[in-house]
């Protein structure tokens, strides 16, 4: 017996589903423009995504950078000298969500439900930093599952110079010599060049020494010197009777050494006088 033999192919077809994908497009570089030692808030940017299908999820970190000693939540612009400047980098306008790197805790997260969207970096610049004056910059990169970019921030650090001023007391006059110190604190940006003078008062004699206003119009003259020994007058002349320094970063004393000469037998009461201090930087 002939035995007729049927032979079939099978060919199973399994569903297949192409994986939907989203793209981090690199973001803008930032400049952050010109500090001036208050808070700055300047020079925000977007970082843009771009996804094919609407499964896709995403988080979206920044890195430290790559100043010394930076972290995700105190980052660092580096200037002249490896002077650093700090600042920090946000997801909220109020500067309060610090964009870090750490996955449901500091990164932003989207979904490929909005095709395309735009999340904003806002900068902050912390106030009081007297840094050396010049540029400053750092590199930032932004990493997801839909990739990652690397961008610069720049700032420009203009010198600064602040100052501030104590009143010089004499207290009681009995006719003798008569000495008192008082301060200027000055603060410049590290490396700023300053020069500080002293005005002559609001009635000063014909030598431009000043002098102090009492009863009826009655004047007491006094002397101001950069020096203990008072031996070397603070006046108003720029770079001749003047104090000269070099800003540190933080605050400088500068003592004013007040005297008042013996033999002036003035109207007893009170006298004042009003003294401005400069400084040019």
């Amino acid at each position: 017996m002939k035995k007729n033999l049927l032979s079939a192919a099978l060919i199973v077809l399994a569903p297949f589903s192409a994986q939907a994908r989203c793209k981090l497009e690199r973001p803008p570089n930032m400049n952050l423009g010109t500090y001036t030692g208050a808070v700055s808030t300047a020079g925000s940017t977007n970082i843009s995504v771009t996804c094919k299908g609407n499964s896709a999820h995403y988080t979206i970190g920044l890195n430290a950078g790559t100043g010394a000693g930076a972290t995700t939540s105190t980052r660092k612009m580096t200037g002249p000298a490896s002077s650093t400047l700090n600042y920090g980098l946000f997801r909220d306008a109020a500067h309060a969500r610090n964009w870090g790197n750490t996955v449901n805790v500091d990164t932003a997260s989207g979904s490929g439900e909005t095709p395309d969207r735009n999340f904003t970096i806002y900068p902050q610049v912390a106030a009081g930093q007297l840094v050396a004056p010049g540029t400053y910059h750092d590199t930032i990169t932004a990493a997801s599952g839909a990739g990652s970019g690397s961008f610069t921030i720049t700032a420009l650090v203009q010198p600064l110079c602040q100052i501030t001023a104590t009143n010089l007391v004499f207290g009681a006059y009995t006719g003798g010599v008569l000495d008192a110190v008082s301060t200027l604190t000055v603060a410049c940006t590290k490396t700023t060049t300053y020069y500080v003078n002293l005005s002559d008062g609001q009635q000063p004699d014909d030598s431009l020494l000043p002098r102090a206003i009492g009863p009826g119009g009655v004047l007491l003259s006094y002397t101001m010197f950069h020096d203990a020994a008072r031996s070397s007058r603070w006046g108003n002349t720029y770079n001749l009777d003047g104090v000269a320094g070099t800003g540190s970063g933080s605050a400088q004393t500068l003592n004013v050494y007040g005297r008042v000469a013996a033999g002036q037998y003035v109207t007893p009461g009170a006298y004042t006088d009003t003294v401005i201090a400069t400084i040019t930087y």
